[in-house]
């Protein structure tokens, strides 16, 4: 799984190179997008890339519970899947109060840039699906506080965005942390 590549200097380019790497040896490979900064209240969300290709299962996406978590998740569902589980939409997984429920997904997420690396990696030759088919993974209730339960972004709700804000990069990084130093302290 990857947790923010950008951020630690990796390239485009490099990052496409990673996703092929583990998509040959694993079968396929989780994108985890998360806040820009821990003070921002976006939606952390995962999803997986080469199902589609690897299984002939749709992707799987996982909104709400923090990035780190919805990827362990999705890495063990992608697992079952590789060695033949198949799932749909409306299929419960699990017993409650623990229970995983799969459902559909907007078309309009695909314009919106949720999935983003999927076609990224379809572009770099990553991926031969001719077109992305995902499922919406809900984790269980159990996964959350009293006050955040039931609160995980439906994605087939076409009007549902997921907010975390694009990371800057570590150039990115170290030029804003320059131009604060030449503000804060001035020659």
């Amino acid at each position: 799984m990857t947790m923010c590549l950008m951020c630690d200097g990796f390239g485009h380019d490099d990052v496409m190179a990673l996703y092929g790497a583990h998509i040959a040896e694993y079968g396929f490979t989780v994108v985890a997008v998360t806040a820009a900064r821990p003070e921002d209240e976006g939606v952390e969300w995962a999803y997986t890339i080469d199902l589609l290709d690897a299984a002939g299962h749709p992707e799987l996406v996982v909104a709400g519970p923090d990035a780190a978590s919805g990827g362990h998740l999705l890495q063990a569902l992608g697992r079952e899947i590789l060695a033949g589980e198949r799932y749909s939409i409306g299929d419960v997984l699990g017993d409650p109060p623990a229970v995983l429920r799969f459902g559909p997904v907007d078309a309009v997420q695909h314009d919106l840039g949720t999935f983003a690396d999927w076609y990224s990696a379809q572009v770099a030759g990553h991926i031969r699906a001719p077109r992305l088919e995902v499922l919406q993974v809900f984790a269980p209730d159990t996964w959350f506080c009293a006050c955040h339960r039931g609160h995980q972004p439906d994605l087939a709700d076409p009007h549902t965005r997921l907010d975390a804000r694009p990371v800057p990069n570590r150039a990115m990084r170290r030029s804003r942390a320059r131009s604060d130093r030449r503000r804060t302290h001035p020659r």
